[in-house]
């Protein structure tokens, strides 16, 4: 669940940065020689447009149109009583209402002269909105679910995930060790309450007990063996940690097992690793092994003997061409 609050401190997050990204889009649309593309968000998924221009819908659907030689536009469902505060927290100044976005959408390109139209991971859109675009005049392109991830963040958004990665080292770490003879949901609840105040917008709990791989908490009582996995979002920008209470040379075992992979080439983490791609719309995207680029930001897990995914000890870190550093 979001947390209730989306604001923009400049102090953090620059203008200059939003540019930046809005630039990497174009320079998309520049190679399928497009004049504009659009990017679908919503509730669920938000990351994409909240990454270009800080946007993200409360309980509703937007388009975020980007032209190659103008300012973003945002074609939204929400009432136009909230378009000052949309103004407050984007780089937006072009709040259209979308009630019918096909019809919004035709008559923006009408305005502008366009006829073909980039949409970001056609095959993501709502069976609707999609429907509803697909009934206009306008030539509909397809520019696929990765043309948005960039495997060398900028420095605005390194500063964003040390951030996360901090408050949920610190929060994890602080609570794991009091969760023994508590029920799981007592521990999900400190967890949540400890990182939310510390300013988390949105996060997922995972509790791995003996006998099962980490899982949303079930109101199963802790045992001195336990591991915890968290997913925190702050301002937008999501980073993973995994750690393990219990028997100390297990423990051990998974953290010399982690040094271990952190200094081999991301493409040879070896067995017992996995790694979890973070540059992509979701911030728990098993890749299990496989190719990292270098400059991309990963999680990266050691399991326990066997693949035995009931422990785990991961943190989140950025690819080089040898090894790995923790973020």
């Amino acid at each position: 669940m979001k947390r209730g609050l989306i604001a923009w401190d400049r102090a953090e997050i620059p203008p200059r940065a939003f540019e930046t990204r809005i630039d990497g889009f174009r320079e998309v649309l520049g190679r399928w020689r497009l004049p504009a593309g659009v990017v679908y968000s919503d509730f669920w998924r938000s990351n994409r447009a909240r990454s270009l221009q800080n946007f993200m819908p409360y309980f509703n659907r937007s388009l975020l149109v980007v032209p190659v030689d103008g300012p973003s536009v945002l074609i939204c469902g929400l009432s136009p009583r909230v378009y000052p505060w949309i103004r407050s927290v984007t780089p937006i100044a072009d709040v259209r209402p979308g009630k019918d976005f096909g019809q919004a959408l035709e008559a923006l390109a009408s305005e502008r002269g366009w006829t073909r139209i980039g949409l970001l991971d056609e095959g993501g859109f709502p069976f609707d909105v999609h429907a509803g675009l697909m009934n206009t005049h306008l030539e509909l392109v397809d520019l696929g679910a990765e043309a948005l991830e960039c495997p060398a963040p900028d420095e605005t958004e390194m500063a964003m995930r040390r951030k996360s990665i901090a408050m949920a080292r610190l929060v994890l770490e602080s609570e794991i060790a009091d969760g023994v003879g508590r029920s799981d949901h007592a521990l999900a609840g400190r967890l949540e309450h400890g990182l939310r105040r510390a300013g988390a917008e949105d996060l997922i709990v995972l509790i791995g007990h003996a006998g099962r791989s980490p899982a949303p908490a079930s109101g199963r009582a802790l045992a001195e063996e336990f591991s915890v996995s968290l997913a925190v979002e702050y301002r937008g920008h999501w980073t993973r940690i995994s750690r393990t209470h219990g028997d100390g040379a297990r423990i051990r075992l998974l953290v010399d097992r982690f040094q271990t992979m952190l200094r081999r080439p991301p493409g040879e983490a070896g067995p017992g690793a996995v790694i979890e791609d973070l540059s992509g719309e979701y911030p728990y995207r098993a890749m299990d092994g496989g190719a990292v680029r270098p400059g991309a930001l990963a999680a990266l897990h050691a399991v326990g003997e066997g693949g035995d995914r009931h422990w785990l000890w991961g943190d989140t870190c950025r690819a080089h061409a040898s090894g790995w550093t923790l973020l």
